[in-house]
Order: structure tokens, then sequence, then C-alpha cells
């Protein structure tokens, strides 16, 4: 996905700035920002929904403003799930592979498979109207990737959830990125942010970051001119090799292989992060947005 100094006016508001930026093949991609920053109304052009006022977007090699000829492999979940309340889910799964042209055994078959991960099975014969908030939610993740989509786009997937759900979605877009989907995602919570591979700090519809999260706490650090603490090589060693360790495990061997870093790099920048009291993510975001 590229984007090319995007803007969109909402009447007279500015609502997207002058926005660039690049989203790799396969990575979790996080947009943060705080409410009123920008991050629906970027996600409603990225997934086709809205036009820009000005500027480019590319999404898997087609230019929205000719229309989403890659719309078929793309899935979205919108903060208003897009549920009717009087059907079950798999009446939805019919519906859904209907309007989009799949085999409708297939289909159940798949979501049958994506509701046994998403701990949806029990719910299956419900109508949606009566399903908690978190069971909705995932139900209508489910439902997103039903065509195995290439890009999956999610607006705060994890609003009003409770952390167990939340564990539940990222452990998935973990996965779901390991197996090669982009997964592109608005939130403003930055303990959500955490596990991106990369990040985008929106605020007032223009960003102000982009980064690993540790490229965004070395730079934050650097900036607040915020000092290396005076540590042993064993604690800084150890605090190395676990910096490192978490890093290997929030992102595949692919997506390493694909941004060209090296075991040296990676290990030289968790050297770097041990030698320096680096602020949290939150404090990264209360400093920029």
């Amino acid at each position: 996905m590229r984007v090319e100094d995007l803007s969109r006016r909402l009447g007279r508001v500015l609502a997207l700035d002058r926005l660039s930026f690049t989203v790799d093949r396969g990575s979790l991609f996080g947009v943060l920002g705080n409410d009123g920053a920008g991050k629906s109304t970027l996600l409603h052009i990225l997934s086709g929904q809205l036009k820009a006022t000005r500027g480019r977007v590319f999404v898997l090699g087609c230019d929205v403003k000719e229309g989403l000829s890659a719309q078929r492999r793309v899935g979205t979940v919108s903060e208003r799930l897009p549920l009717q309340k009087d059907l079950t889910l798999h009446q939805h799964v019919r519906l859904l592979a209907d309007a989009r042209g799949l085999p409708a055994d297939e289909a159940e078959d798949r979501f049958d498979q994506l509701a046994e991960r998403l701990f949806l099975t029990p719910d299956l014969p419900m109508r949606t109207g009566s399903l908690p908030a978190g069971a909705r939610k995932r139900a209508a993740i489910a439902l997103a990737l039903l065509h195995q989509p290439e890009l999956l786009l999610l607006d705060e997937p994890s609003t009003s959830l409770d952390v167990y759900d939340q564990l539940l979605f990222f452990d998935l877009f973990q996965e779901l990125c390991a197996a090669g989907t982009t997964v592109v995602f608005t939130t403003s919570r930055p303990d959500e942010a955490e596990g991106c591979h990369r990040l985008l700090l929106l605020r007032a519809g223009r960003g102000v970051a982009e980064g690993s999260p540790l490229q965004l706490k070395m730079h934050h650090a650097a900036a607040i001119g915020k000092a290396a603490a005076p540590r042993s090589t064993a604690a800084i060693d150890r605090d190395a090799r676990s910096t490192a360790a978490i890093d290997r495990d929030a992102r595949s061997t692919a997506a390493i292989d694909r941004d060209a870093r090296s075991a040296a790099a990676i290990d030289r920048d968790a050297r770097c992060a041990a030698a320096i009291d680096l602020p949290t993510l939150a404090e990264v975001a209360a400093g920029l947005l």
C-alpha cells in the first residue's frame, strides 16, 4: 500500500492533511491517534468508501481513485458493524457468499474454521442481535476474512472489548501477517500499538511520526534528551537478549527478511534500547499527539 500527499476536506474541516506513507505487504501497521485525529476518515479512503480531496492512494497495486478493482482482495471491519440483528451468523455467511460469488459450501466451511479459531462455535445458531459485544466483533472479523483477503482494514477493532478479546484479536493479526496478509488498524491506545511492525502517529489529520515502536521510542528519547542510565554490561546483555526475543516473536522471519534486517542489526537495536532508559509508547504518544 502506498499513500501519497493525501488530503481530505469534510466541509470546512481539513480532516487529513498531506499524508504520505507506505505499508509493506504482510505487515501489521497501526494508525495511532486521539479521537478526531482523522483515523476513520483515512480508513474509509483506503477501503474505497470515501474519495480523497487530493493525493493518490494505491491499494494492492490499484489506484483507489479509479475504483477499487482490488476490492475482492480486501476485507474491512468498520466501527459500525454491518450485522443484521435478526439473522444468524450462517445466514450472514450465505448472504456474503452470494454477494462475493463464493461457493456457499466452501464459504460455510471456511467460516466454521474461523468461528472455531475465534471461539464463536457456540454462537452460530444465535441471532446476531442477541450476541455480546465481543462475539459480534469477532463475528465481523470472521466475515471479513471469509474470502481470504490479502489486506484487512480495521477501524478501532478492540473498542469496548475486554482484555481477553483484545489479546485474541492481536494474536490472530500476527498469524495473518505471518501468512502474508497485510493488516492495517486504527487505535487510540498506545498499548495496543506495541505489537505493530510499524506505526503512523496521527494528530489533527497530519502524520507527526512514523516507524517501528522501538524506533519511535528511541527517537523520542533522543528528542527529549533522555540520558543513558549507568548499567552493568551483564545487565545490558541480559536486556538485549530479552528485547531481541520480544522483537523476534513480534515479527515473523518473513517480515524480518522483507525489511532486510540481519540478526546483527536486530541485536544492535536491542543493545541500543537496553543502554537507554526508553520512554513507553504511551509517553511518546503523550508528547506527540
